[in-house]
């Protein structure tokens, strides 16, 4: 399993930018991120409903990033990506 087929690393103006395609998925990493020390803010992207973007305060880097989710293991972001997999249309998220 690959850490690609759930979230994506890239930048926003020199900034760190998680896209996660789940909301309990996103949720998970965030907490992970925060329990971590470090401080996110959730992008809400236009008109793509199934994305959830962290982005990571300025001088923390991609590599850093990518690091903590190898902690995590490409097996558990599938498992936890898998939980609302089945039926769900609002990504996990409340109404």
């Amino acid at each position: 399993m690959n850490l690609e087929d759930h979230i994506k690393l890239s930048d926003l103006k020199g900034q760190c930018l998680l896209v996660v395609t789940d909301w309990e998925l996103f949720d998970f990493l965030d907490d992970v991120f925060t329990d971590q020390g470090f401080s996110t803010q959730l992008v809400e992207p236009c008109g793509t409903p199934q994305q959830y973007q962290l982005l990571f305060e300025p001088g923390v880097s991609s590599a850093t990033v990518h690091s903590i989710l190898l902690q995590v293991g490409p097996d558990e972001i599938h498992r936890i990506a898998q939980i609302n997999a089945s039926g769900s249309t609002n990504g996990g998220r409340d109404a």
